[in-house]
């Protein structure tokens, strides 16, 4: 049912509690985003064995809820944004080093051949 101010007759008085259903929250939507992203990108320390490698029992938590086998924090079906951005570094840095600038290098173009005769 619609408020219509121009309405003829009683208006129903509002209660608090239903008042506060309309008032502003005290987050935007924009900084809720970004406290949700921070806590997201936030490093912690997850259970890894004396080998540096994630221990069976982490390794079988992360299978039995579906979390990413590599950071252990979202679904595993999602694409892992700390494993994307550790592979664009790696990719960066082997660019550079393959003598690039950067860059992906440019393929080799073949030599171009008069066909006129």
């Amino acid at each position: 049912m619609r408020f219509n101010p121009n309405a003829q007759g009683p208006t129903a008085e509002v209660s608090a509690a239903e008042a506060e259903e309309f008032i502003t929250p005290a987050l935007s939507k924009s900084t809720q985003h970004a406290q949700k992203m921070a806590a997201l990108n936030q490093e912690e320390a997850l259970p890894v064995g004396e080998d540096g490698k994630t221990t069976k029992l982490e390794y079988a938590r992360r299978r039995h809820q579906g979390l990413c086998f590599y950071c252990g924090k979202h679904d595993a079906t999602e694409q892992c944004r700390i494993l994307t951005r550790k592979n664009a570094a790696a990719a960066l840095k082997a660019s550079k080093a393959a003598g690039g600038e950067g860059a992906a290098p440019a393929p080799a173009q073949a030599e171009k051949r008069d066909n006129r005769n």
